[in-house]
């Protein structure tokens, strides 16, 4: 006989027994016995009445899983599922910190891409193969159009393998960041001074003064006049003596003095300025400035030595309405 039926023929003989105030010990049986066949009604009903005979060892009921779903990185399969992922969330995060800038009407002209391993490393493999892609630049202006962001079609992406600042940066993954590249604003681009000779005749055409501090530039007749007190001095924008060139050409420097201006750069404005010279007792010289402005020609007169003035482009510096030249910057980071 089995020991389904044995079971069964036991609980069978018990009926009466459960109606009636059970002992401790019955009590106990029967749980025991109500436990062995509510594991038998499992059994039952997961399809083993054909095997009833069958000794039955264990039964382990299916629990359900409790870990998570793994997450999805770029591995080490260069797969096209893993390149669409990578553009996704890389033109996405591009996207929100692009967003921000465009608020104070700034336009991005590059980005670098960080990657933590070497260009042979898995993500530096993947990130070749999409940031050089033509696609992707076309996926993210698409992007940036859109969003009403401004940006520069010549867009320079370059990208740095081994980056020690990769997590300085904003993070794409665990091992690739980026960060944008901005124009330098013009008031802090440094720039080189160029005066071009208009009217009367100097050693040179075109002389250019580098944004150098503590530096002073003379302009003045002569390259190195000596002055009334004997003191020699040197002009480093130099209009002909005629002692230095004998050429009546050179009789209109007569309406320069030796020393008229003086011209240095200032660090903390990142500008260059002009004011009168003070070397000489020469104030019967007219020395101005004339800018071109919306609303037509403004002078400055520069009669004194304590008058500054600020130099912008294509202002001219006028000596005596005889001799000129002209000022224009000549940016150094382009």
């Amino acid at each position: 006989m089995s020991w389904f039926k044995k079971l069964f023929n036991t609980l069978e003989g018990k009926k009466d027994l459960v109606r009636e105030s059970p002992s401790k010990q019955d009590s106990q049986n029967l749980s025991e016995d109500k436990e062995s066949f509510e594991g038998a009604t499992v059994l039952l009903n997961n399809g083993f009445e054909d095997n009833l005979d069958e000794e039955i060892v264990k039964l382990i009921p299916a629990q359900k899983s409790t870990e998570e779903p793994q997450k999805v990185h770029i591995s080490n399969k260069n797969d096209s599922s893993n390149i669409i992922e990578l553009e996704e969330i890389s033109v996405k995060s591009i996207i929100r910190k692009m967003k921000v800038l465009s608020f104070a009407d700034t336009k991005v002209s590059g980005i670098d891409f960080h990657f933590r391993g070497s260009k042979n490393s898995p993500d530096g493999l993947a990130g070749k193969e999409l940031f050089t892609n033509t696609d992707f630049r076309q996926s993210l202006f698409r992007e940036l159009e859109g969003n009403a962001i401004q940006y520069d079609p010549d867009m320079n992406m370059q990208l740095v393998y081994n980056s020690e600042s990769i997590d300085q940066h904003t993070l794409v993954n665990r091992n690739i960041s980026f960060n944008l590249v901005t124009p330098i604003p013009e008031k802090t681009k440094k720039f080189n001074a160029v005066f071009t000779i208009l009217k009367g005749f100097a050693w040179q055409e075109k002389y250019t003064l580098k944004p150098e501090p503590n530096v002073d530039y003379f302009v003045g007749r002569g390259k190195e006049p000596q002055l009334d007190n004997g003191i020699v001095i040197k002009n480093t924008i130099a209009f002909i003596s005629v002692d230095e060139e004998q050429d009546e050409k050179n009789l209109i420097n007569n309406y320069i003095s030796r020393s008229i201006a003086l011209i240095y750069y200032d660090e903390s404005r990142n500008e260059f300025i002009i004011k009168r010279s003070g070397l000489m007792n020469n104030s019967k010289h007219i020395l101005k400035v004339v800018s071109v402005s919306r609303g037509g020609l403004v002078s400055y007169s520069l009669n004194n030595t304590t008058i500054e003035h600020v130099l912008k482009d294509g202002d001219n510096i006028i000596v005596n309405d005889k001799i000129s030249m002209r000022f224009q910057k000549d940016f150094i980071d382009k």
